[in-house]
């Protein structure tokens, strides 16, 4: 309960923050006026092609996982769909951890490895749009604000993919490590341990797959494409007079926001981050401002309704959904992959042949 609270509080704030550094100098007239005037055929539009990129990502997961479970496509949607509900019914993101545990639970393949996949599928996401955002610097005079957290950001990711690499490929040197940590750790607690790296880096199996990885960084080029076709109708519709490409760079700029721990649905991250990209362009905070809240309300509109349908899709209540996402984050999330994971770390490759045995068929 405490840690629970802790996570509204920093979101709270943050909120807080964020919302008075998006709402100063704003003209509440212009930004209702911009409001209003937006093209509501073009937005419609661009939420199509928001969707197809959660389509895009549903087939992604499935490739992911597709050497240790054969998964669905719709299956990967409605997971996909019910951790962006939970992201904004909750602080911090904790949306992939609700994923994570459904997909597990459904296919029985184990939290650890689910989330393995998740991982890396974030990780690559950011250099995506790091890379994005890189190519765009070139035409684009990026604020300081946005450099820096790309500088930063680009190490921490670079590291993070290193990490997995040595996972997935290493897997013999790091069963050795294990075992020597665990000659320090009680017997309970290396073997649950020994079952999170386990399994979790059974999740990683496309960085030791070439083609798979192939065809996770095509998968992952083509849906930030569609998703920045998304956000260029977007700056259309409200009449911005900003270039083509700068929806891709406001794409970019938001989701490199993403690194700051958010309240419910990113309210004031999102908003501040979208108006920082738009400055470029947009001298009147006011018109950024009326772009910001509508393209967040459209978004948090898809989320919630396609959301919720896959929570009633799955047959679960809200509070289950909620109780997979805040519990995963401790303790009881290792306890649930080690108690799937083998006893000892050799046991890597039986592991693996079992998870190829999962269940569903491909679509």
């Amino acid at each position: 309960m405490r840690a629970k609270g802790y996570r509204w509080a920093v979101g709270f704030v943050v909120t807080l923050l964020f919302l008075a550094l998006a709402l100063r100098r704003v003209e509440w007239g212009r930004t209702a006026a911009t409001l209003k005037g937006a093209d509501p055929l073009i937005l419609a539009a661009g939420a199509v092609f928001l969707l197809g990129t959660f389509v895009l990502f549903s087939i992604r997961w499935r490739v992911l996982l597709s050497a240790t479970a054969r998964v669905r496509v719709r299956d990967t949607f409605s997971c996909i769909m019910i951790g962006y509900f939970t992201n904004t019914v909750l602080p911090f993101r904790l949306g992939d951890l609700a994923r994570a545990a459904l997909m597990g639970r459904r296919y029985r393949a184990g939290t650890g490895l689910v989330l393995g996949s998740v991982v890396l599928e974030r990780v690559l996401d950011a250099l995506t749009v790091l890379s994005l955002a890189a190519g765009l610097s070139f035409v684009v005079p990026v604020p300081v604000l946005v450099r820096a957290g790309m500088t930063s950001l680009t190490a921490v990711a670079l590291v993070a993919l290193a990490v997995l690499w040595a996972l997935a490929v290493g897997r013999t040197k790091v069963a050795a490590l294990m075992a020597r940590v665990a000659r320090f750790l009680p017997w309970r607690v290396t073997q649950r341990l020994s079952g999170l790296v386990q399994r979790f880096a059974l999740g990683l199996s496309a960085l030791r797959d070439g083609r798979q990885l192939v065809q996770v960084a095509v998968l992952s080029l083509v849906a930030w494409g569609v998703a920045g076709l998304s956000t260029v109708l977007w700056v259309e519709a409200f009449h911005l007079g900003a270039p083509w490409y700068a929806g891709f760079f406001v794409l970019a700029v938001i989701n490199l926001g993403a690194a700051i721990p958010a309240s419910p649905g990113s309210i004031g991250v999102y908003h501040y981050m979208a108006m920082l990209a738009l400055s470029v362009w947009v001298t009147d905070k006011s018109v950024a401002l009326a772009y910001a809240v509508g393209t967040h309300g459209v978004m948090v509109l898809i989320n919630v309704l396609i959301g919720g349908f896959s929570v009633a899709r799955e047959g679960l209540a809200l509070g289950s959904v909620i109780t997979m996402a805040e519990p995963a984050a401790g303790p009881t999330l290792v306890a649930g992959v080690a108690s799937r994971g083998a006893s000892h770390l050799s046991g890597f490759s039986s592991a693996e042949d079992g998870g190829r045995r999962g269940h569903g068929t491909s679509t």
